[in-house]
């Protein structure tokens, strides 16, 4: 959560009951050996990230509402302890009490339960316990928050796009690290398991402040919380690196709006403020990743868009963008959120999302936001959209690459030409004839893997040589001396076309700075 907000009035047909939200008020009384029992169980019987990606696989790509019951059906007919932690912890499913105590421990599960964590389970679920709100493994971490659809002081835990953008981050993490709109806590906890110097979290709702000292204290990380609107709880300071997911969902009229998940009318109202403010709180060097759905206004450029919200002049954007979801998806599945009995308010919702779309006439966009102050002035910020499929498989290797990409591309000749370039690892290329015949001719291609940073692309013969050239040479000037002798000419006569192919391969992810 983000920013503060004021909920239009709830009009349409009445809705239905809310999941209870976790009782903060006892989370202090849970014993820290109960704690330390409970991630000791989870990692025993193996319930991690590929536990719940295997339940996953079961339905993916559907609204949660509608794929739950599905999957609660499936899980419960498997006896890996695992998947009995899944049903009980990510799947809101009720667990035979003898189960859930023979798998946590007496003393854990009587703690759980007296915090309120576990609750009795309510007909029709039957007899066991079911967990009150949701423990997720993130990252070799455990998140506990509230489920998405709880309601507007519902507290959000990482979901699949804060999976997708913890892949984006470095595996090791130095200096000082805030993570703004923090939630559960998640981005901060994992900075601080992977080695930030000092890890922060703001939250405009101190129920996820609340949720977020918990879940420090369950992974045993040290992470400090405050609550506050966006970046004004840690005014003054100056941090290495900024992680943010905020609440990017458009918010129709009537509809009444959930603090987590709407971002106003165009779902960008929050995204506009952070990056105006980016500027005052990154160190020189720091960077800041900021991941959120965009619906891009007709005829409109990406990158300029969000260059006009950045509020200093002198930071640097690289944009990833992959395509959004459509409207008839996004429109199904944040109505199920706010009708998860999929009745008649769900319909109505359905509705009242499609109408807001097709009103603003735009495009979805899913994006990935790398703004950067660099440790030295540079005579031009760079601004950049990288068109990419998705951002599956990638890492944060791939975001240094493609920074230091850029920083080759602004750079004097002379500086490219020291520079040493490799073909992308994430690149397979392709030789094609129409006729199992080796006189045929032959076409040429590169394909990147799903989710890479770059897009595939045909070449010519000559072109993929010199790639192969510039790939095994120790730097481009020494291919340029290569690529003259194998054409048979001076290497006066090739260098600006040697230099044009090395910007348009770093320009396209076909060619990155070694390493």
């Amino acid at each position: 959560m983000d920013a503060p907000r004021h909920p239009a009035p709830d009009a349409g047909p009445a809705r239905g009951p809310r999941p209870p939200l976790v009782p903060i008020e006892r989370l202090d009384a849970v014993p820290d050996a109960a704690l330390a029992a409970l991630a000791a169980a989870a990692a025993r019987h193996g319930f991690d990230s590929e536990a719940l990606a295997e339940a996953e696989r079961l339905l993916p790509a559907m609204a949660e509402a509608m794929r739950g019951p599905a999957i609660r059906a499936a899980l419960a007919a498997r006896t890996e302890p695992r998947m009995a932690l899944a049903r009980l912890f990510a799947y809101d499913d009720a667990v035979p009490a003898e189960r859930v105590q023979a798998l946590l421990g007496a003393e854990t599960t009587g703690a759980l339960a007296a915090a309120g964590l576990l609750e009795p389970a309510p007909a029709p679920r039957g007899a066991g316990w079911r967990a009150r709100g949701r423990l997720m493994p993130f990252e070799g971490l455990l998140v506990w928050s509230d489920r998405p659809d709880a309601g507007d002081a519902a507290v959000m835990g990482p979901g699949a796009t804060t999976q997708g953008a913890a892949r984006l981050l470095p595996a090791r993490i130095a200096g000082d690290v805030l993570d703004v709109g923090c939630g559960a806590g998640s981005f901060a906890l994992l900075a601080a398991r992977r080695g930030a110097r000092r890890a922060t979290g703001v939250d405009i709702a101190p129920r996820a402040v609340a949720l977020a000292r918990f879940n420090a204290r369950l992974n045993r990380v040290t992470a400090e919380f405050a609550a506050g609107d966006l970046l004004a709880p840690v005014a003054g300071r100056a941090f290495d690196l900024i992680v943010a997911q905020p609440p990017y969902v458009v918010e129709p009229e009537g509809l009444g709006g959930v603090t987590y998940l709407h971002g106003g009318a165009r779902g960008d109202a929050v995204l506009r403020r952070l990056l105006a403010g980016l500027g005052r709180a990154l160190a020189p060097g720091g960077r800041a990743l900021v991941v959120a759905d965009l619906w891009l206004p007709r005829g409109a450029t990406l990158h300029e868009t969000l260059r006009a919200h950045l509020g200093d002049p002198a930071l640097d954007l690289v944009t990833l963008a992959a395509p959004g979801l459509s409207a008839p998806i996004q429109a199904a599945a944040y109505a199920s959120l706010d009708d998860p009995s999929l009745g008649e308010r769900y319909a109505w919702a359905v509705a009242r999302y499609l109408e807001h779309f097709a009103a603003l006439d735009a495009q979805p966009v899913h994006a990935a936001l790398v703004v950067r102050r660099r440790a030295h002035a540079a005579p031009e910020a760079l601004t950049v959209t990288v068109p990419v499929a998705g951002f599956a498989g990638r890492d944060g290797r791939d975001v240094d690459q493609l920074l230091a990409a850029m920083d080759l591309l602004g750079a004097p000749d002379a500086t490219l030409l020291r520079a040493a370039l490799r073909a992308s690892r994430h690149a397979t290329w392709v030789e094609e004839r129409r006729a199992p015949d080796p006189a045929a001719e032959a076409r040429y291609s590169v394909r990147f893997e799903r989710g890479a940073l770059a897009r595939d692309r045909e070449l010519s013969g000559s072109s993929l040589v010199l790639a192969a050239t510039l790939d095994a040479a120790p730097s481009v000037a020494a291919a340029v001396e290569r690529w003259a002798a194998e054409v048979g000419a001076s290497p006066a006569e090739v260098r600006d076309e040697v230099l044009a192919f090395a910007r348009d391969g770093l320009a396209s992810g076909l060619l990155v700075p070694a390493s």
